[in-house]
């Protein structure tokens, strides 16, 4: 395949990267601006193989691994591989974080209550304590983190959707809820920022 050949294949599959299979042997990742600067018709993707990145998963690979990895990395695309180096698929960015929400909490019934404090108030045993005290349970929970700020949300995943009396509860305890948002609704609005992230490492 010429560089110019490679170039039309990366315009009809709207990616800034893709691997080199040669034979069903995996050969490297190569991003569409590496092909800048040569003669398209002439010079040949073999001749550019120092120029691959060897980015790529194993069969066993946990999820959270790949997708730590295609955001370290940039890339829109995982190819995985065997031990010997041969081809058998590839991962998209939506199809690992489609699998990641459907196998985890994230979607089952309830509400992600997020609540905004100091991260020097934040204990997540007088959190679970005000849940169980509804007789709720957290079946999910992640803390964000603001760059430069002492300030978090705590996202709290419980298992009822009307939480109005354990809203108030939290709130009385010096808490700020800033949200309360079905799963469908949360997983949408997780969905666009993963995808503006991957947007943003891809250009």
């Amino acid at each position: 395949m010429t560089v110019a050949e490679a170039c039309k294949v990366f315009e009809e599959c709207k990616q800034s990267d893709l691997p080199v299979v040669d034979s069903g042997e995996f050969k490297g990742v190569l991003f569409k601006n590496q092909l800048q600067g040569f003669d398209k018709d002439k010079i040949k993707l073999e001749k550019l193989q120092d120029q691959f990145r060897s980015i790529s998963v194993l069969q066993e690979t946990r999820m959270v691994s790949a997708l730590k990895l295609m955001v370290n990395k940039g890339v829109g695309f995982l190819p995985v591989i065997d031990h010997t180096d041969e081809m058998i698929g590839v991962l998209s960015s939506v199809h690992l974080w489609n699998e990641f929400a459907s196998r985890s909490s994230l979607l089952g019934n309830g509400s992600w209550i997020i609540v905004s404090m100091l991260h020097k108030d934040y204990s997540l045993s007088k959190l679970a304590h005000l849940v169980e005290s509804h007789q709720l349970m957290i079946v999910m929970h992640f803390v964000q983190f603001y760059q430069g700020t002492d300030s978090i949300d705590v996202h709290l995943k419980v298992n009822r959707e009307n939480v109005n009396e354990l809203i108030q509860s939290i709130q009385r305890y010096g808490y700020t809820v800033t949200g309360v948002i079905q799963p469908k609704k949360y997983i949408d609005d997780w969905e666009d920022k993963f995808e503006e992230l991957m947007r943003f490492f891809s250009t």
